[in-house]
Order: structure tokens, then C-alpha cells, then sequence
């Protein structure tokens, strides 16, 4: 059991980082086009760069989070661990 839950642990990474490494090649392509060939930014341009700053956030905490025992049952964490997790989690939280 705690190989699958770790296993989807991995895949929810991997597949974060690849959307993410996407989503980040497409806004350097819109806000080439919209900032320097078209020179006509908007309101919206400058909301898809703070989303693509908070998702790069959010897959920095998967990744510390998947080091420090995401996805593995509560008791085979370290105390360590748990404090890192809580920590974490009290950081997304203010």
C-alpha cells in the first residue's frame, strides 16, 4: 500500500512539472507577442503572469513536501517529517 501511495506521489509531481514547464513555455510566447510584437499589455496579461508565479510556487511545495513524506502513512514519518509537513502547511495558510 504505501508503494501506491508514494507511486501516485511521484506521478502527481511529474505530471505537475510537465503542465507546469508547458504552461511556462506558452506565457513566454504570450507575453512575447502581447509586451514587444503587439506593445499592448492588459490587465489580463499581467493576472497570467501572477497565476503562473503562484503555480510555480505551488510545484516548489509538492516537491519539498514529496521529500519530506507526502504520501506516506503517518506513522512511518519521522518527527522531522511531520514538523516539515505542518510547517508547510502553515505556511499556505497565511
Amino acid at each position: 500500500m504505501e508503494t501506491a501511495d508514494y507511486n501516485q506521489i511521484t506521478a502527481l509531481v511529474v505530471i505537475s512539472t510537465v503542465l507546469t514547464i508547458i504552461t511556462a513555455i506558452l506565457m513566454i510566447i504570450r507575453i512575447w507577442a502581447r509586451f514587444f510584437v503587439l506593445k499592448i499589455a492588459s490587465l489580463d496579461d499581467y493576472m497570467a503572469i501572477a497565476s503562473l508565479i503562484f503555480t510555480i510556487g505551488y510545484l516548489a511545495l509538492l516537491y519539498l513536501d514529496k521529500n519530506n513524506g507526502l504520501g506516506h502513512p503517518i506513522g512511518t514519518l519521522s518527527d522531522e517529517d511531520m514538523e516539515t509537513q505542518l510547517k508547510s502547511k502553515d505556511r499556505l495558510s497565511h
